[in-house]
């Protein structure tokens, strides 16, 4: 028996990324950690009901450091960013958010320079008082969200100035029987919206810092009915399960992407990490998904390396009874598919009864083309 306090003996033990994270949040005036220390010995950390013990111990720890930080930085008083400090100041999980105990962890992959800009992001994007947060109204709709102010996006898409043809295909194909996967959900204006629509949201991210604020926005948002339906991990989706490198301008910057360097020419804020990818199947199976069952729309917007990534997909789509349906961005702006990843996509598009891409029998038309395409067996184009 060793005595040590069993969250960080299981920070120690299981999450060496998330200690460093605890770490650089005891640097935001939060040193008083020790006095939630038990005996607890390592077989008894690796059981199921240390496990539960850790859960139950860090979520007083968590509003104990809370309150100590809340005190300490003399924050502005403001509901939301007391709220978020009270649940979520100390820690940000590396590996789930949402339903903690029941989420399968993956592993991100990321090395140690992705750590670095979380880590950065972490410390850079943790709110300070109230003139640091926002609240999006996300239009053609009446639902909103708590958000970290990010320049002059958040009321741009208030003002129907960014991407509003999505949320409109959002309002369309999205219920309450809907399962959404969003690949690609950089600092959360899609999933913070499908969220409140759908009955489950699942996504995945592999810019480290888009991930980190993307995290932060979420637990803003701890008091709404849709909080907990939303499920986000760091890593990315590819045709196999594989080590990438993610190439960026600038971390966070909305345009990172796998392959493909996108963007403004290189600057001394460019970068790369290395992320792990996993299949469409392998995701599934660790989200709990099964298309035949529940029907399912994945948006798809991966910054180009769709070239890639949605011909793989053709031979489990085709063997499938019941196709989720996609919302797929194509970047021929940034790099064209080759004829053969066309060919094979322009294959995979006619599976499905509903398509609004132009499609020719060879693909070329759909070569050229860059913008936004919905594939449904369900519900025909909206547009």
């Amino acid at each position: 028996m060793q005595t040590s306090c069993a969250l960080c003996s299981l920070v120690v033990t299981r999450e060496p990324e998330l200690q460093s994270l605890l770490a650089a949040s005891m640097r935001h005036s939060m040193p008083l950690i020790a006095c939630f220390c038990t005996a607890t010995s390592q077989e008894d950390i690796k059981s199921h009901r240390a496990r539960r013990r850790f859960w139950g111990a860090s979520s007083s720890l968590l509003a104990f450091l809370s309150a100590v930080f809340i005190s300490s930085a003399k924050l502005a008083s403001s509901r939301s960013l007391g709220a978020f400090r009270n649940h979520h100041a100390s820690t940000l999980n590396l590996h789930n958010h949402g339903h903690h105990t029941t989420m399968p962890i993956i592993d991100s992959g990321f090395d140690s320079n992705a750590h670095d800009i979380l880590v950065k992001a972490y410390n850079t994007k943790l709110p300070m008082s109230a003139a640091e947060l926002a609240t999006v109204m996300f239009p053609y709709s009446k639902a909103s969200a708590n958000v970290l102010a990010h320049g002059q996006f958040w009321s741009d898409v208030t003002d129907g100035l960014w991407e509003s043809d999505t949320y409109k295909i959002y309002n369309y194909y999205l219920d309450s029987n809907t399962v959404l996967v969003d690949f690609g959900v950089w600092i959360g204006p899609t999933i913070l919206y499908g969220g409140q629509l759908a009955k489950q949201t699942y996504g995945i991210e592999a810019d480290p810092s888009a991930f980190a604020e993307c995290t932060l926005n979420i637990k803003l948002n701890t008091d709404t009915v849709w909080y907990e339906r939303i499920h986000l991990q760091p890593g990315c989706v590819s045709f196999e399960e594989s080590e990438q490198i993610m190439q960026s301008a600038g971390a966070g910057n909305s345009m990172s992407s796998i392959g493909h360097f996108v963007g403004e020419s290189p600057t001394t804020n460019a970068t790369s990490w290395m992320v792990k990818c996993y299949t469409l199947p392998q995701l599934f199976a660790v989200w709990g998904i099964n298309p035949e069952v529940n029907h399912v729309f994945i948006k798809v917007d991966v910054e180009s390396f769709e070239c890639s990534l949605i011909p793989s997909w053709y031979e489990w789509f085709q063997g499938l009874n019941r196709r989720p349906s996609v919302y797929l961005s194509l970047h021929a702006q940034i790099h064209a598919c080759s004829e053969e990843e066309y060919d094979i996509l322009v294959k995979l598009i006619k599976l499905f009864k509903f398509t609004n891409a132009p499609l020719s029998h060879n693909g070329s038309a759909l070569m050229a083309k860059a913008g936004e395409f919905v594939l449904s067996d369900m519900y025909p184009p909206l547009f």
